[in-house]
């Protein structure tokens, strides 16, 4: 679920941006079913004292090809703590770090903090964590899709995130992060995300289906595969222990 209470995003032989969706849509859907219940996209954000990595719940599926590129249950906490090494790196202390672990790991007390953050914020709400972000850092989190709505840019180092077309996917663009256009990518997002009352009356599947012939459907998108050799750490490259991408 990335959009409001209620909504189940859907796609076909893979998970979040894995997934196979459509792409190229027009904006009905993401006039009638969002901007009418006030969503918006909020002006790229141009301030921000804080870079801000968002943690993942510890045993997700989504997490599973890093722990697989790590040869290692602890992939994950080796990845965390590669991307703090790398941007502070970058940072040369022009910005603090902060880490957000996710809330379930931190309500079961299961959570961890890479060594040199500046702050643990994991115990405040989202809301509050973004409030000085400058840019998020994230590796498939759909919280990502919360920054990018409301302007924060985001740094994506896996490609099942859903906000990879938009967001940088190098650390090393940590000082000066992709803010491009985000309507078409919003216009896709709202075509993969249905209500349960959609989904029970059929009008999802037949989308999916092509079966509505209501809708069009000008083209589907295809899991890109990881972005070209690019900088010292982009994520379709060796970067420290692991093929990352």
């Amino acid at each position: 679920r990335i959009m409001p209470k209620g909504y189940l995003s859907l796609g076909y032989d893979g998970l979040q941006g894995t997934a196979v969706q459509w792409k190229n849509m027009p904006d009905t859907r993401w006039r009638t079913e969002f901007v009418s219940q006030g969503f918006a996209l909020d002006p790229w954000r141009k301030t921000g004292n804080q870079v801000v990595i968002l943690g993942q719940l510890h045993n997700d599926r989504s997490l599973i090809s890093v722990m697989r590129r790590y040869g290692a249950a602890n992939g994950v906490k080796l990845h965390y703590q590669e991307i703090v090494d790398q941007v502070k790196k970058v940072l040369g202390g022009s910005r603090d770090i902060h880490f957000k672990a996710h809330p379930y790991d931190v309500k079961n007390s299961k959570y961890w903090v890479p060594d040199g953050i500046d702050k643990d914020v994991s115990k405040l709400k989202l809301e509050e964590a973004l409030k000085g972000a400058w840019v998020v850092i994230t590796i498939n989190s759909n919280a990502a899709l919360v920054a990018a709505l409301q302007g924060i840019p985001v740094i994506a180092t896996d490609p099942g995130s859903m906000a990879w077309s938009i967001a940088s996917t190098s650390l090393d663009d940590v000082l000066s992060p992709r803010t491009p256009d985000r309507q078409q990518w919003a216009n896709d997002l709202a075509f993969a995300q249905w209500t349960r009352d959609q989904v029970r009356s059929g009008e999802a599947l037949r989308h999916m289906l092509l079966l509505d012939s209501n809708m069009t459907h000008p083209g589907k998108h295809e899991p890109a595969p990881a972005p070209a050799v690019s900088g010292k750490c982009d994520f379709g490259r060796i970067c420290g222990r692991s093929r990352i991408g």
